[in-house]
């Protein structure tokens, strides 16, 4: 995978990546793209859902429509968001 590529499941699938040491996956009928940021990942989730589990070192945001959801400090992490 190479950064700015889109990640998808089909309306039967799911898929888990590891993203240095955050771990993401996409529910069925998800997409999303990922993003270097300075301070670590970027992912843009266009649909479906995201499941988002990082330790305090995994800077890890998420742009869904209007809003962008980041942790308030390097601190755990676990999330589902869905679009």
């Amino acid at each position: 995978m190479f950064e700015g590529e889109s990640l998808s499941t089909s309306f039967n699938g799911k898929l888990g990546v590891r993203v240095g040491t955050a771990t993401l996956a996409l529910s069925q009928g998800a997409q999303a793209t990922l993003q270097k940021v300075k301070r670590g990942m970027h992912v843009d989730l266009v649909g479906g859902t995201l499941f988002i589990a990082s330790p305090e070192s995994a800077w890890v945001e998420v742009h869904i429509a209007d809003a962008l959801l980041q942790p308030e400090s390097n601190q755990l992490m676990q999330a589902e968001v869905r679009s």
